[in-house]
C-alpha cells in the first residue's frame, strides 16, 4: 500500500495523484505501516494534493516514530513551527 502511494505521490509508472498517493498512505497507515505514516507527514507538510497543515504532518510523523521510523524523527524536527 505504501509503494502504491509512492508511485502515485512521485508519478513513478502511473499518472502523478496526490488524491490517490494519500488513499493509498491512509490504507497503508490504517494497517500499521510506519512507512505510510511517514509519508501522509511529508504530504501533509508540503501541501501535496491539500493546504499544508503543519498539525497534522506532526500528528503522522509522531505516530510514525511511535511505529519505528527513524526518518520521521527528522522530518519532525525539520517542520516549520
Amino acid at each position: 500500500m505504501n509503494g502504491l502511494g509512492y508511485l502515485y505521490q512521485h508519478g513513478l509508472g502511473v499518472a502523478q495523484d496526490y488524491q490517490q498517493a494519500r488513499q493509498w498512505f491512509e490504507k497503508g497507515a490504517a494497517a500499521g505501516d510506519a512507512n505510510a505514516m511517514d509519508n501522509l507527514g511529508v504530504m501533509y507538510q508540503y501541501g501535496q494534493g491539500m493546504t499544508p497543515d503543519y498539525q497534522r504532518a506532526r500528528q503522522w510523523y509522531q505516530k510514525a516514530i511511535a511505529a519505528g521510523n527513524e526518518n520521521a524523527k527528522q522530518h519532525l524536527q525539520n517542520l516549520p513551527q
